[in-house]
């Protein structure tokens, strides 16, 4: 931070330079014997006290002469430290409860967001290859819990395919955070959205599941098969329905679980998820330090007893 200001004063002694608020300065520098004159331009550095509490400060710069002559400036709520990032949760469209446009027809992003000094966020509407719609609001709203509703126009040049959403967000120390939901808008007649769980690699004979959330306008069946054998049927399913399947790990290894889902139009997705089934990892013992000191002296009392005692003998 720096602190530039212009002074006179002909026989100059001191300025001080403080970065306050009402409960603590946080910053303090003290320049003796300063150029004298009219108009002197002074420029003070300071690094910020990284304990201070995030929050407005201010800025005073008191200058005595060499006669004890005084004078003071202030400058309230100049300075603002902020360590902390916004938080932003993308409420709709979801990955879970898409949006789905046939063209250029309109739509809401809604999210809520918490940031005390926000500069500016950015809703992009995009996927791998292009950002098919934007907006970016400067300085919005203050607050906890900040709810804001941004309307989009579909692009209704865009190819047509599922489309992400992201909402980034700066703060006006530049602290900064991004959201996404994949996959949460889909334009025309698109295949069924799968979630992409993470692939896991799992115990022998421990119990874990793999959970994918399905979607789609006109939905028909999913199936699931491992390493090529079909373990779930063809089953019927309705948008946004979580499909749960229970991990087989009773045989080391490497299998792949993938699920098919298609629609009343013939179109089709699938998602893979690798599980690696590993040897199960053994639980040492606890040792027990004070339990193993006072074994040791118990049989140390022992022994000298039984030695006391043959000696009585």
């Amino acid at each position: 931070v720096w602190v530039n200001f212009t002074y006179t004063e002909l026989n100059p002694a001191n300025y001080t330079v403080n970065i306050y608020n009402s409960t603590a300065t946080i910053n303090t520098t003290t320049v003796n014997y300063p150029a004298g004159g009219t108009d002197q331009v002074a420029n003070v550095s300071f690094n910020l006290n990284p304990s201070a509490a995030d929050g407005w400060y201010n800025v005073s710069v008191e200058m005595y002469d060499n006669c004890s002559n005084y004078g003071i400036s202030y400058q309230n709520g100049s300075v603002l430290k902020d360590d902390t990032p916004p938080t932003i949760t993308i409420d709709k469209p979801t990955t879970s409860s898409p949006v789905y446009r046939s063209g250029g027809e309109q739509f809401y992003v809604n999210f809520t967001y918490t940031e005390l000094n926000p500069a500016n966020y950015t809703v992009n509407i995009f996927n791998s290859t292009v950002v098919i719609n934007t907006t970016t609001v400067n300085y919005p709203s203050v607050g906890v819990d900040q709810v804001a509703n941004v309307s989009f126009y579909l692009n209704s040049s865009a190819a047509d395919g599922w489309y992400n959403v992201s909402v980034e967000m700066y703060g006006n120390c530049s602290n900064y955070v991004i959201s996404y939901q994949n996959k949460s808008v889909a334009k025309g007649d698109v295949p069924p959205s799968i979630t992409e769980p993470p692939d896991q690699t799992v115990e022998l004979e421990r119990t874990s599941y793999i959970t994918w959330i399905l979607t789609e306008t006109n939905p028909k069946y999913y199936w699931i098969i491992r390493n090529g054998v079909q373990i779930v049927p063809p089953t019927a399913w309705t948008s946004g329905v979580e499909v749960t399947v229970p991990i087989d790990t009773s045989t080391l290894g490497i299998w792949n679980y993938t699920i098919f889902a298609n629609d009343t139009v013939g179109q089709e997705s699938s998602d893979e998820v690798i599980i690696t089934v590993s040897p199960r990892t053994l639980a040492l013992p606890e040792f027990n330090i004070i339990g193993f000191i006072a074994l040791i002296c118990t049989l140390s009392v022992t022994l000298v007893v039984s030695i006391f005692s043959k000696k009585d003998k």
